[in-house]
This record gives structure tokens, sequence and C-alpha cells, in this order.
């Protein structure tokens, strides 16, 4: 993890023991603080949504038959169903399903043929 934009990335203050690259350098968690999209700031919600979401810990799961490349499965708890979708490719997909998406999605977008995930979408939906 490259901290900040020092000279080693906040690694160390002597010479690390490999070199921070510069698209990793500029990309460093002190950049990232507050910035809406960013890597970081996705974890963070992500990992607020999963503590929130009792399903995505502790439900059970249940995987789709959908074709390469999405990935698709339901974690169900105490009768409400998440199900998650994971697009696992550099092109766009559609997922004939119908939901409502729950706001944590990227390049996601429920219409009136179901799911479509951009490259490397994924989607939260009830």
């Amino acid at each position: 993890m490259v901290w900040d934009h020092t000279m080693h990335g906040g690694f160390t203050n002597g010479a690390p023991w490999l070199p921070v690259k510069p698209p990793q350098h500029a990309r460093n968690v002190a950049a990232q603080q507050g910035v809406a999209g960013s890597v970081l700031e996705t974890y963070r919600h992500l990992l607020a949504f999963r503590r929130e979401a009792a399903a995505l810990r502790v439900g059970k799961t249940r995987f789709h038959d959908v074709p390469e490349p999405v990935l698709m499965f339901d974690r169900t708890l105490d009768g409400t169903t998440l199900t998650c979708a994971f697009n696992l490719s550099a092109g766009t997909v559609q997922v004939a399903v119908q939901g409502e998406l729950t706001g944590i999605s990227q390049n996601a977008e429920m219409g009136n043929k179901g799911l479509t995930l951009g490259p490397n979408g994924f989607a939260f939906f009830v």
C-alpha cells in the first residue's frame, strides 16, 4: 500500500527494498481520501455495506447458473435475499433478471431487459 506522496510512498525514510512505481505513487492513500469513486473510498463504502448487511456476513449462499463471465449468487438470511452480481470481464454483459439495485453498484444498470453490467461492473440487488 502506498500511503502518501513522499519519495518512497510512506513505506520508509530509508531505501525500500522495492521501488515505488509512478502509477502506484499517484494512487496513494492520502490522495484518495474523500475522493468519490477512488479505490480507497470504494473499499470503505463496500466494507460499510457488508457490516450493515447481515446476509453478506452469515447468510446462506446459492449460486445462479449464468454464463461466463458473470458470477452471480444470492445470500439469504431470515427470509431476506440479497443478490450479488459481478462482471468478470472487460466487456459489457446483460443478465435477464429483475430487482431493485441497493445503491451499491459500479457500472451497473437495471432496466426492462434485466441487469446490464459494464466492464468489471458489479451490483447488489433485492
